[in-house]
């Protein structure tokens, strides 16, 4: 049974089926590079060219080992899961999980992108091109793709016809043949959204007196691309839109109003679409999933509050995320694996000192994501243990001897301090 998932991490023991179900032509790659690059970045871009070009080199049934992609592509896991998804937002790959026999395969299912026409007319992908490279770089690229045809004018259309050049015999049986394969087309994959059309439709007509056949197609793509972008749900979208409809207007809905009403409603934590809130171990893959979410999701404060049952966290504890914040200039989503570990190794106790020697450990990495920040502190801990356990058998085995003290890493010596506390 192949199960699709948005976010499952892949390990580098997991195979890969790769599975090119469109043509993707030399346009395409052009378009790649200049539209789709400055929103889903160069290694995602990689990702895509790379995996393209394995399903071109391999055998049909040819599987690719995880940790041979890593390797060629010289990226980690935690990169993988980011330029993954990044592909997966945008439509150009979808992806399959199956497990049998306490294996994991993917199945990585490889769309077109969109044709410089189609990206251009989407208001999602233009708005955000416009918001990354800017309103004038947004318009050179368009210019680049533009078109100029010539106009007919005082000219007839002097074409020959299909018959004309062919004269076919359609009572002939070839023209009733179906030879039954399915072959290869410009095939687009379709972009998910979070954003649910009928549930806004349905909310918007038990809760306003505004009727649904006045929200126009331009409408509703503004709506949706607004609630993607924000993280706003549909039950609030339908009382943003509510908020700034005017009737009496030409343009019922204005755009800068909408847009300045769904910022405003960030500042209301409620109004946010909700986040699946688990406090456990991770144990199966599902709960590392649901983790590295979470990590990605929450501030760290929200964070820290969610570690701690849902209470309020201390003006100590807030100023402990304040400095190391400050000091080491660490995304959300990497404090947020680090806060996790420090009060699950320190009894839930955030001791600014033990967090700030793990900070500063994880910084000096370079590590960017929370995928990247849970293996390295997995290996520590691993580490740590290992020495932990030696260092009990020397004491065993030379109970009279001073053992020769042993120089630990910094990341190393914070992890054993707490276990000999």
């Amino acid at each position: 049974m192949l199960i699709f998932l948005g976010m499952e991490h892949i390990l580098p023991s997991d195979f890969l089926e790769i599975d090119n179900v469109s043509v993707i032509s030399n346009l395409d790659k052009d378009v790649l590079l200049d539209l789709y690059q400055p929103l889903i970045g160069s290694k995602a871009v990689m990702l895509y060219l790379t995996l393209y070009k394995q399903s071109k080199d391999s055998d049909e049934e040819e599987l690719l080992i995880v940790e041979d992609l890593l390797s060629f592509m010289n990226i980690s896991t935690g990169e993988l899961l980011l330029a993954r998804q990044a592909l997966e937002g945008v439509g150009l790959i979808e992806t399959y999980l199956k497990e049998e026999n306490n294996l994991r395969y993917f199945l990585i299912k490889m769309f077109s992108p969109k044709t410089p026409k189609d990206f251009f007319a989407d208001i999602l992908f233009n708005g955000l091109l416009i918001s990354y490279v800017g309103e004038k770089n947004a318009k050179r690229l368009a210019f680049k793709y533009a078109i100029y045809p010539r106009s007919t004018l005082g000219y007839h259309n002097v074409s020959a016809s299909f018959r004309d050049v062919f004269n076919p015999n359609y009572d002939s049986k070839a023209f009733r043949t179906n030879l039954g394969i399915q072959t290869m087309g410009h095939v687009e994959g379709k972009v998910r959204y979070d954003f649910n059309k009928e549930t806004f439709y349905q909310y918007l007509n038990e809760k306003t007196q505004i009727n649904p056949k006045v929200i126009n197609h331009d409408d509703i793509l503004e709506i949706e691309r607004l609630a993607s972008l924000l993280n706003i749900n549909e039950e609030e979208m339908v009382n943003i839109v509510n908020e700034i409809y005017n009737p009496y207007a030409q343009e019922h809905l204005n755009y800068e109003k909408l847009f300045d009403a769904s910022i405003k409603s960030l500042s209301y934590p409620i109004r946010k679409r909700t986040i699946i809130s688990k406090k456990a171990e991770i144990y199966s893959s599902s709960q590392i999933a649901d983790k590295i979410r979470l990590f990605d999701a929450k501030t760290p404060l929200e964070m820290l509050s969610l570690l701690r049952d849902n209470t309020q966290p201390a003006e100590a504890d807030i100023k402990i995320l304040d400095f190391i914040s400050r000091k080491y200039g660490l995304p959300n989503n990497v404090i947020n694996p680090i806060l996790d570990y420090c009060l699950s190794k320190n009894n839930g106790i955030l001791s600014r000192n033990y967090i700030d020697k793990i900070a500063s450990n994880v910084a000096s990495e370079k590590i960017d994501n929370a995928v990247d920040t849970m293996n390295y502190l997995n290996r520590v801990s691993q580490k740590a243990h290992r020495k932990q356990a030696s260092a009990i058998k020397v004491k065993e085995v030379k109970k009279t001897e001073s053992p020769k003290e042993e120089v630990l890493t910094p990341e190393e010596q914070a992890i054993v301090d707490e276990f000999f506390k």
